[in-house]
């Protein structure tokens, strides 16, 4: 009988997961074959189930296939040739004013029957507080204080402060979304590689980004020309700690291939 796990997947289904995630690698050399239709389209759309905070969706990706504006992006990461062999690159931004997609959000989940209204009501309180601000408007500076202070006595929720704090939350939300995609695009056959290595105003130039959205990574995808080796991870005892810092999690195998 197939094994069936209790969120209805199946016990092939983590095995498969396990050769996608070991298939995975960050290739450097891409031969410049466009991706066959509709295979890219697939990953997008499985890209775009990726969890976010509040479920507000803070992240957009453009996907760059224009020669002329791979070339830009390319200059824009400091001349590295993987930018433009591969047919595409994917520029993943996160949205540093993020509030303000909360009433499509609720909008949504209340007509889908995903949230109540009373719910909603709740989350757009918590909603305005921590994100409803400008970047260095005093109430958002006091709303750091004051949250910073009160944690010293009992849990507090974030909030972030000034350009650096908005861009760092929306980094976590757009990682999430990042991974996913490579994911995704190896289970596609497809070879992907996360890139931070860039100047991000330069990038935001090249595909004519606002300067509310935050670069965290642009991926090129698409077939290698040079399958590398596996890249070593450090002992699983040295990664994972059991219960407190300091204590190895142990029974761990580290997967190779």
């Amino acid at each position: 009988m197939t094994e069936i796990h209790a969120n209805g997947c199946l016990k092939a289904d983590a095995e498969a997961l396990r050769r996608i995630v070991l298939a995975r690698r960050s290739a450097r050399k891409f031969i410049s074959d466009p991706i066959p239709g509709g295979i890219l389209e697939e990953v997008l759309a499985i890209t775009q189930r990726s969890p976010t905070g509040y479920n507000l969706q803070g992240w957009i990706a453009i996907v760059v296939t224009d020669p002329e504006i791979k070339s830009k992006l390319r200059h824009a990461a400091f001349n590295q040739r993987q930018v433009e062999e591969a047919p595409a690159v994917v520029v993943f931004a996160s949205d540093t004013q993020i509030a303000r997609n909360f009433e499509s959000t609720a909008s949504q989940a209340i007509d889908q029957g995903h949230w109540s209204e009373s719910y909603a009501k709740y989350l757009r309180r918590i909603v305005n507080a921590v994100f409803g601000r400008e970047f260095f408007g005093a109430a958002n500076f006091f709303r750091w204080v004051g949250t910073r202070t009160l944690s010293l006595f009992r849990p507090m929720p974030m909030v972030p402060f000034g350009d650096a704090g908005f861009a760092g939350y929306g980094w976590k939300q757009t990682g999430l979304a990042a991974q996913t995609f490579m994911l995704a695009a190896s289970a596609h056959g497809l070879d992907t590689c996360p890139m931070e290595g860039f100047d991000e105003r330069w990038v935001r130039k090249a595909v004519g980004l606002p300067r509310h959205f935050s670069v965290p990574l642009m991926i090129p995808v698409g077939l290698t020309s040079e399958l590398t080796k596996l890249s070593p991870r450090f002992p699983p005892e040295k990664t994972f700690h059991s219960n407190r810092y300091g204590t190895a999690f142990s029974g761990i195998n580290s997967l190779r291939v």
